[in-house]
């Protein structure tokens, strides 16, 4: 029985609904009423015009740990490779990740067991990562 796909999966709503709160769309922005979804409060998304994806904010993701290349290569933060991991720039792209962490993650884990599968994960963030890096900067 599958355990370690669920797990994740949980986490990055957990993960999401924090970063939500720490956006807190209608304390952050000048003029009320732009966020969208006010009637969840301190967890309405930024407008349309900022975040697409339904999400916070580009500062409060980069301030959480969003990938920016350059903050890893140039300012040394490392750290950005493991949090960015976790985070969602909106409802949207949570959705994605969730469909495709449950209807590939929960197969894989099963035919190889969570311990390959979470061997294998790391490898192939690296693999996105570094291929996104290559690409921010058109070496691809």
């Amino acid at each position: 029985m599958p355990w370690l796909t669920p797990v994740l999966a949980i986490t990055h709503v957990i993960v999401f609904i924090m970063t939500m709160r720490h956006n807190n769309c209608p304390a952050n922005l000048p003029l009320e009423g732009r966020c969208i979804l006010p009637l969840l409060r301190g967890f309405a998304f930024q407008p349309l015009t900022e975040n697409p994806l339904l999400g916070a904010s580009a500062n409060k993701l980069l301030e959480l740990g969003a990938l920016e290349s350059e903050l890893v290569t140039k300012a040394h933060e490392g750290w950005r490779l493991v949090c960015s991991l976790w985070l969602q720039a909106g409802l949207f792209h949570l959705v994605g990740n969730l469909l495709g962490v449950l209807v590939i993650g929960i197969p894989l884990e099963r035919r190889l067991g969570y311990m390959k599968v979470s061997l294998t994960l790391p490898l192939f963030h690296f693999v996105v990562f570094s291929h996104f890096h290559l690409l921010q900067h058109h070496l691809l």
